[in-house]
């Protein structure tokens, strides 16, 4: 329960950093998508390659293990993928790639 709460609290910083998305997709409300969202959903699609709307945790590593160490990666995959099944959703994409950025 206390990691479901860090989880939506995480998605909702997400939301503000994003521009207001409330976490949950905006296709067809008629806003426009703010440039980071934009650079976060062709950064995804890069990895999404089948578009099931979800990138494998191993590729999301190679990538991003330049970034941060393996240490800081497990245990944000641990604390924010809370799909499972060693696939990461857009959301929690965004808000690993927010974590990351916060390492740096």
């Amino acid at each position: 329960m206390a990691q479901q709460a860090a989880h939506q609290r995480a998605i909702q910083h997400t939301a503000t950093v994003l521009g207001g998305r409330s976490g949950k997709s905006t296709t067809g409300q008629g806003r426009a998508k703010e440039p980071q969202e934009v650079e976060l959903r062709e950064e995804f699609k890069r990895f999404d390659t089948e578009g099931k709307g979800s990138i494998s945790k191993a590729d999301f590593v190679r990538v991003y293990r330049s970034e941060v160490t393996k240490e800081v990666l497990d245990s944000l995959l641990g604390r924010y993928n809370l799909v499972g099944e060693n696939r990461l959703s857009f959301d929690e994409f965004c808000i690993l790639i927010l974590k990351i950025s916060t390492q740096r």
